[in-house]
Parts: C-alpha cells; structure tokens; sequence
C-alpha cells in the first residue's frame, strides 16, 4: 500500500472510538499521571492509532477544547451514560471527518518509500557518494539519483541544506515546483505548504520553475520562492535562518504566531495561538530539541501562559493578571 493510499485509508471506527474516549478522558478533571501514561501507551501501538489521535487534536484544537455542541465546552460535572454516549458517537464522527489532507501536511510517514527520511524532531547529516553533505531537517524526505550526467536529490517533504562538492556534474535539487542547479555551493531548500524557498549562504545557484520558465541567478545572501513554476522576486537571506541545522531557531521581530508555527514543526501535535497574543512581536533564539523548554522561554519573557493539555497539545496565551 502507498503512503497516499495508506493516508486515505479509512479508520478502524473502533481506533477512532477509542481516540474519542480518550479525548473525553483527558479534558475531565483529576486525571492521573497513571492515565496520561496509559494514554501515550495507547498513541505508541500503532500508527493507525497515532493518526487517529491526530485527528482527535484537530477537532480539539478548531474548537479550543470539546466542541460545546457536541455535549458541554467542559466536562466539570457527571455525565449520565446515555449522555456520555451521545458525546462518544458524535466526538467519534468528528474525528472520523477530519480531511486527509489536514494530515498529510502533518504526519511523518507520508514518504515512507523516501531513500532517506526524518521524523518529527529528527535532524540527520549524510554525505554523498561525491562527498556532498545534506543536513535534513525535521519530518523531511528524499531520494538521491548519481549517474555520468546529473547529481539530483528530489526533495519530497521538508528541508535540507546543501553543502555540494566540486564535480564536473551539476549537482541539481528537485521539487514539485521547480529545481535549483549548483556547482559547488551551500544553500538551503525548504518545501512549504504552497511553495518552495531557496536561500543561499555561500555561493550561488539557478533557480528555475520549469523548462518554459526564466532561470533565475541567485547569489549568495538571497533567496526567492517558487510556487508551482512561478518564480517570485529575490529577497535578502540571512546566515541565521540556518541555525536550524545547530539546533537553534532564531527570531528577530517575528509575530508569535509564526514563532510558534516554527516550533510546532520540532514536536508532534499542535501548539494552538490565542489571537490576542498572535501578533506579539518576538526576538531571541530558541533551542529546538527541547520544545517544552522554548515554550517556557516563551512564558517567562513575553508573559505569557502556556498549558499543555496534553504532550500532543498545547495552548499559549495571554498570562493572568
């Protein structure tokens, strides 16, 4: 079976049932540290049961906990079997509902058959059979391709940075809008939900968006986008937008809501923004193997209130005053 098909591939209903109650169970209150253990048990068995509870954050995080439709906003007081029924059935058809396409953009087995690939949180350096280097990022995938002509890597998911070895072949990157071709240069390949972005630190590379499409030279200290061969103007690069490859996110007047967005890429699950806090303007560098950590850096500096639901879920917002 095909990632893609594995991806559309309906749910057990019992798996999603299951996703449910757990769902009720963790937003009822006086849970133990017995229960949260039974439930990551639970995430861990498979990867149907991780998908389902994906889906399960994602009603919970369109609704800002439970939807208040499907039985109450909270569950502060005793719900009678048959209305707790109810609320299975309905919580069940939700998550049920939830597209595929909100999970592909998420999950981390989409390229499952990828010659190399990263989990969520992972960063991996390879060297080339040419001595190249590629650092690939968090929930990334690829596939390398060596013969006398061309040295292509195909970017399916994520980002990478290129630090190419000299050869008489040009080294070429691929993704589903367009291809960058280098000599001997380093840069940086990102796959966004609509686009492709390349920044060069050293160097320089063609950047085009297909063969009817202009080719593009860009320099050292640049970048530009590509969005399904539509090649966007030259904007300034930055050394400290590959910090990533040491481990550090680094911000510099950044909207909150974008920081957060960044780091929600190094954790599974989701980190909800309260818009009141969204556009709060945010400098300083975070450490990204530890997510839990940034996100208290967060709290102490900006005032804000972090709650973690769940491990899978968290919401930032404004602190009490």
């Amino acid at each position: 079976m095909s990632a893609q098909t594995r991806m559309n591939a309906r749910l057990d209903p019992r798996v999603v049932r299951e996703a449910a109650v757990w769902l009720m169970r963790l937003h009822e209150p006086g849970v133990s540290e017995a229960e949260r253990q039974a439930w990551r048990r639970w995430c861990d068995q498979s990867v149907e049961h991780e998908r389902a509870w994906m889906r399960a954050n994602a009603v919970a995080s369109k609704f800002g906990g439970i939807p208040a439709q499907i039985g109450a906003a909270t569950l502060d007081v005793p719900l009678s079997k048959a209305r707790r029924k109810a609320m299975l059935g309905a919580l069940s058809v939700a998550i049920a509902a939830v597209p595929s396409a909100w999970l592909a953009s998420r999950l981390p087995w989409d390229d499952w058959s990828a010659e190399y690939r990263t989990a969520t949180g992972e960063r991996r350096r390879i060297t080339l059979a040419d001595q190249s280097t590629l650092m690939l990022n968090t929930s990334t995938s690829l596939d390398v391709a060596f013969d006398g002509t061309n040295r292509t890597v195909t970017l399916h998911r994520g980002e990478i940075l290129v630090d190419t070895a000299m050869a008489r072949q040009p080294f070429v990157v691929r993704t589903r809008d367009g291809a960058i071709r280098s000599a001997s240069r380093r840069f940086d390949v990102r796959l966004h939900d609509a686009m492709t972005r390349v920044a060069v630190f050293e160097g320089s590379v063609d950047v085009s968006g297909g063969d009817a499409t202009p080719h593009v030279l860009l320099r050292s200290g640049a970048r530009i986008d590509l969005a399904r061969g539509i090649v966007g103007p030259v904007a300034a690069a930055y050394d400290t937008s590959a910090l990533w490859s040491q481990g550090v996110l680094f911000a510099d007047d950044m909207p909150l809501s974008d920081v957060l967005d960044e780091l929600s890429r190094y954790r599974r699950g989701i980190i909800r923004c309260d818009p009141s806090v969204a556009a709060l303007r945010v400098s300083g560098s975070f450490q990204i193997d530890d997510t839990d950590r940034a996100l208290r850096l967060l709290a102490d500096t900006f005032a804000l209130r972090v709650v973690m639901v769940t491990p899978y879920w968290v919401n930032v917002g404004a602190a009490e005053t």
